[in-house]
C-alpha cells in the first residue's frame, strides 16, 4: 500500500458500534434487492438466475412490495 495515500481513524469502541449501525442504516436504506435471488434491483428489467425463464420477472415497487411486469 502507498502510505502516501494512506488514511487511518481512532476511534472508540463506542464510535465503531455507533458507525456500524450507521453503516448499516445507509446500506438498508440502498437500492431494493430481488426476494429470489438477492442481487440489487436498479429499476430495469432484472434477469434473476434463480427465475430461470420459467416464471414471470418481478420487480420490486416502491414500498418493498413485489410487482409482475405484465400489471
Amino acid at each position: 500500500m502507498d502510505e502516501e495515500r494512506a488514511i487511518s481513524f481512532l476511534f472508540t469502541q463506542r464510535q465503531a458500534q455507533r458507525l456500524s449501525s450507521n453503516i448499516t442504516q445507509v446500506v438498508n436504506a440502498g437500492r431494493p434487492v430481488c426476494p429470489l435471488c438477492r442481487q440489487p434491483l436498479d429499476g430495469a428489467p432484472h434477469a434473476c438466475i434463480r427465475q430461470n425463464g420459467h416464471t414471470e420477472i418481478v420487480q420490486i415497487g416502491g414500498e418493498g412490495e413485489i410487482e409482475d411486469d405484465d400489471a
